[in-house]
Protein backbone atom coordinates (compact mmCIF):
# COMPACT_ATOMS: atom_id res chain seq x y z
CA UNK A 1 0.00 0.00 0.00
CA UNK A 2 1.68 3.15 -1.33
CA UNK A 3 0.68 6.56 0.83
CA UNK A 4 -0.13 7.93 3.73
CA UNK A 5 -2.71 5.36 5.25
CA UNK A 6 -5.21 6.51 7.93
CA UNK A 7 -8.09 4.57 9.42
CA UNK A 8 -11.28 5.84 11.37
CA UNK A 9 -12.38 3.51 14.42
CA UNK A 10 -15.09 3.39 16.79
CA UNK A 11 -18.49 1.76 17.50
CA UNK A 12 -21.36 2.32 15.21
CA UNK A 13 -22.83 6.21 15.92
CA UNK A 14 -19.49 7.45 16.26
CA UNK A 15 -19.12 9.50 13.65
CA UNK A 16 -15.99 7.34 11.22
CA UNK A 17 -18.22 7.86 8.08
CA UNK A 18 -18.63 11.11 8.43
CA UNK A 19 -15.41 12.36 9.80
CA UNK A 20 -13.48 10.27 7.18
CA UNK A 21 -15.86 11.66 4.06
CA UNK A 22 -14.73 15.16 5.34
CA UNK A 23 -11.15 14.68 5.62
CA UNK A 24 -11.48 13.03 1.51
CA UNK A 25 -13.67 16.08 0.85
CA UNK A 26 -10.42 19.33 2.55
CA UNK A 27 -8.15 16.78 0.96
CA UNK A 28 -9.08 16.70 -2.20
CA UNK A 29 -10.07 20.34 -2.28
CA UNK A 30 -5.98 20.96 -1.48
CA UNK A 31 -5.34 18.91 -4.79
CA UNK A 32 -4.14 15.51 -3.20
CA UNK A 33 -4.70 12.42 -4.68
CA UNK A 34 -6.91 10.72 -1.89
CA UNK A 35 -8.92 7.05 -1.83
CA UNK A 36 -11.45 7.00 0.66
CA UNK A 37 -12.16 2.79 1.51
CA UNK A 38 -14.51 1.34 3.97
CA UNK A 39 -14.98 -1.93 5.62
CA UNK A 40 -16.50 -4.57 5.10
CA UNK A 41 -16.19 -3.08 1.27
CA UNK A 42 -18.78 -3.21 -1.46
CA UNK A 43 -17.05 -6.92 -2.95
CA UNK A 44 -18.88 -9.95 -3.24
CA UNK A 45 -17.04 -10.65 0.45
CA UNK A 46 -18.27 -7.36 2.04
CA UNK A 47 -21.84 -7.94 0.89
CA UNK A 48 -21.82 -10.88 2.63
CA UNK A 49 -20.63 -9.72 5.85
CA UNK A 50 -23.06 -6.95 5.48
CA UNK A 51 -25.96 -9.45 5.21
CA UNK A 52 -24.68 -11.03 8.59
CA UNK A 53 -24.51 -8.22 10.11
CA UNK A 54 -28.33 -7.81 9.87
CA UNK A 55 -28.99 -11.74 10.04
CA UNK A 56 -26.38 -13.35 11.83
CA UNK A 57 -26.22 -17.44 10.32
CA UNK A 58 -23.14 -18.09 10.27
CA UNK A 59 -20.80 -18.65 13.21
CA UNK A 60 -18.33 -16.18 14.96
CA UNK A 61 -15.11 -17.68 13.83
CA UNK A 62 -16.56 -17.96 9.62
CA UNK A 63 -17.55 -14.47 9.95
CA UNK A 64 -13.52 -12.88 11.61
CA UNK A 65 -12.18 -14.84 8.59
CA UNK A 66 -14.40 -13.31 6.08
CA UNK A 67 -14.02 -10.06 7.77
CA UNK A 68 -9.85 -10.62 7.36
CA UNK A 69 -10.45 -12.30 4.00
CA UNK A 70 -12.19 -8.85 3.19
CA UNK A 71 -9.17 -7.26 4.60
CA UNK A 72 -6.51 -8.61 2.70
CA UNK A 73 -8.75 -8.43 -0.82
CA UNK A 74 -9.16 -4.32 -0.03
CA UNK A 75 -5.61 -4.17 0.66
CA UNK A 76 -4.53 -5.87 -2.42
CA UNK A 77 -6.80 -4.14 -4.77
CA UNK A 78 -5.10 -0.68 -4.25
CA UNK A 79 -2.61 -0.41 -6.99
CA UNK A 80 -2.89 3.39 -7.90
CA UNK A 81 -0.05 5.42 -5.41
CA UNK A 82 -2.37 7.78 -3.00
CA UNK A 83 -1.29 10.73 -0.90
CA UNK A 84 -3.58 9.43 1.10
CA UNK A 85 -5.60 6.27 1.78
CA UNK A 86 -8.35 6.98 4.23
CA UNK A 87 -10.62 3.90 5.82
CA UNK A 88 -13.52 3.88 7.72
CA UNK A 89 -12.62 1.05 10.25
CA UNK A 90 -9.90 -1.96 9.60
CA UNK A 91 -9.42 -4.85 11.39
CA UNK A 92 -9.28 -3.31 14.53
CA UNK A 93 -13.09 -3.28 14.31
CA UNK A 94 -13.10 -7.28 13.98
CA UNK A 95 -11.03 -7.47 16.71
CA UNK A 96 -13.22 -5.38 19.24
CA UNK A 97 -16.68 -6.81 17.69
CA UNK A 98 -15.79 -10.40 18.04
CA UNK A 99 -13.56 -11.06 20.65
CA UNK A 100 -16.48 -11.32 22.97
CA UNK A 101 -16.74 -14.67 21.54
CA UNK A 102 -13.29 -15.36 19.89
CA UNK A 103 -9.91 -15.74 21.12
CA UNK A 104 -8.67 -12.19 20.91
CA UNK A 105 -4.68 -13.44 19.98
CA UNK A 106 -6.21 -15.60 17.29
CA UNK A 107 -8.20 -12.73 16.04
CA UNK A 108 -5.08 -10.47 15.67
CA UNK A 109 -2.84 -13.09 14.22
CA UNK A 110 -5.48 -13.64 11.38
CA UNK A 111 -4.28 -10.35 10.01
CA UNK A 112 -1.09 -10.51 10.88
CA UNK A 113 0.12 -9.89 7.22
CA UNK A 114 -1.93 -6.91 6.53
CA UNK A 115 -0.83 -3.06 6.20
CA UNK A 116 -0.36 -1.13 9.17
CA UNK A 117 -2.00 2.38 9.45
CA UNK A 118 0.31 4.76 10.25
CA UNK A 119 -2.65 6.92 12.55
CA UNK A 120 -5.81 5.45 13.53
CA UNK A 121 -8.06 8.06 14.71
CA UNK A 122 -10.10 6.59 17.58
CA UNK A 123 -13.66 8.40 18.13
CA UNK A 124 -14.87 7.75 21.72
CA UNK A 125 -18.38 8.30 21.93
CA UNK A 126 -20.85 7.01 24.90
CA UNK A 127 -22.83 4.34 24.01
CA UNK A 128 -26.13 6.43 24.72
CA UNK A 129 -24.70 9.27 22.30
CA UNK A 130 -24.07 6.84 19.37
CA UNK A 131 -27.60 5.55 20.15
CA UNK A 132 -28.82 8.77 19.65
CA UNK A 133 -27.09 9.11 16.53
CA UNK A 134 -28.10 5.72 15.26
CA UNK A 135 -31.60 6.45 15.63
CA UNK A 136 -31.51 9.75 14.10
CA UNK A 137 -30.40 7.79 10.90
CA UNK A 138 -32.87 5.89 7.89
CA UNK A 139 -32.40 2.26 7.38
CA UNK A 140 -32.25 -1.06 9.41
CA UNK A 141 -29.93 -1.15 12.32
CA UNK A 142 -27.75 -4.04 12.23
CA UNK A 143 -27.34 -6.92 15.52
CA UNK A 144 -24.82 -4.80 17.21
CA UNK A 145 -26.74 -1.54 17.65
CA UNK A 146 -28.62 -2.01 20.59
CA UNK A 147 -27.24 -0.52 24.06
CA UNK A 148 -25.79 -4.01 25.46
CA UNK A 149 -23.67 -4.76 22.65
CA UNK A 150 -22.75 -1.63 22.37
CA UNK A 151 -21.18 -1.05 25.53
CA UNK A 152 -19.16 -4.34 25.19
CA UNK A 153 -17.77 -3.44 22.50
CA UNK A 154 -16.92 0.04 23.76
CA UNK A 155 -15.11 -2.00 26.73
CA UNK A 156 -13.12 -3.88 23.89
CA UNK A 157 -12.22 -0.95 21.88
CA UNK A 158 -10.90 0.92 24.81
CA UNK A 159 -9.06 -2.30 25.69
CA UNK A 160 -7.27 -2.84 22.22
CA UNK A 161 -6.41 0.65 22.07
CA UNK A 162 -4.99 1.29 25.79
CA UNK A 163 -2.87 -1.83 25.00
CA UNK A 164 -1.66 -1.26 21.35
CA UNK A 165 1.67 0.48 21.82
CA UNK A 166 2.91 -0.79 18.73
CA UNK A 167 0.62 2.14 16.57
CA UNK A 168 -0.03 5.60 16.80
CA UNK A 169 -3.15 6.13 18.12
CA UNK A 170 -5.42 9.39 18.24
CA UNK A 171 -8.13 9.41 20.38
CA UNK A 172 -10.56 11.95 20.43
CA UNK A 173 -13.97 12.57 22.46
CA UNK A 174 -16.09 12.45 20.09
CA UNK A 175 -19.20 13.69 22.01
CA UNK A 176 -17.67 16.60 22.49
CA UNK A 177 -17.24 18.21 19.98
CA UNK A 178 -18.96 19.03 16.19
CA UNK A 179 -18.36 16.83 12.99
CA UNK A 180 -16.55 20.01 12.03
CA UNK A 181 -14.67 20.29 14.79
CA UNK A 182 -13.12 17.00 14.41
CA UNK A 183 -12.55 17.47 10.94
CA UNK A 184 -10.29 20.48 11.93
CA UNK A 185 -8.82 18.79 14.46
CA UNK A 186 -7.54 15.96 12.16
CA UNK A 187 -6.21 17.99 9.59
CA UNK A 188 -4.37 20.18 12.23
CA UNK A 189 -3.00 16.59 13.19
CA UNK A 190 -2.05 15.79 9.65
CA UNK A 191 0.08 19.19 9.13
CA UNK A 192 1.94 17.87 12.27
CA UNK A 193 2.81 14.74 10.88
CA UNK A 194 3.30 14.69 7.37
CA UNK A 195 5.58 16.86 5.89
CA UNK A 196 4.58 17.15 2.66
CA UNK A 197 0.97 18.58 3.75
Amino acid sequence: MRGHYIVFEGIDGSGKTTICSQIAVKLRERGYNVLHISEPSKSEIGELLRRQMREMTLNQKSIALLYAADSYDIQYRITEKYDFILSDRNFFSTVAYQMTDVDEDWLFLIHRFLEMPDIIFYLNVSVDEALCRIEQRDGNRDVFENKESLKQIKLNYDKIMMQTSDFKIVEIEASKHSANEITEMVLSIFKTKFDNL
